[in-house]
């Protein structure tokens, strides 16, 4: 889980005015993440916490657009989902064979 400092700290905003919209995003990002990687990922690793802020910092950024989204962003937060689901899934075929 991410909190809000971290998040904070990642996107380099230093004031409290729009704590609720980033706890909101945080939020988001994690929903999201479960839905496109799967519920049993482990999201205390280093990697999911790190594509958490990535997508935390691309709501944020981009927050009222949908033309502006980070294409780069996107991409990566893409492809570490699809590692992070490839390996839930080997794991699961490992414990089921």
């Amino acid at each position: 889980m991410v909190s809000l400092k971290d998040a904070k700290s990642y996107m380099h905003v230093d004031h409290d005015d729009d704590d609720e919209l980033i706890n909101q995003c945080i939020s988001a990002a994690e929903e999201y993440l479960l839905g496109a990687i799967g519920d049993s990922y482990d999201g205390t690793s280093e990697r999911a916490r790190m594509l958490t802020l990535m997508v935390v910092s691309d709501l944020y950024d981009n927050r009222g657009t949908t033309e502006r989204a980070s294409v780069k962003t996107r991409a990566i937060v893409e492809n570490f989902a699809q590692q992070m689901r490839l390996e839930l899934r080997r794991a699961e075929n490992n414990v089921s064979t």
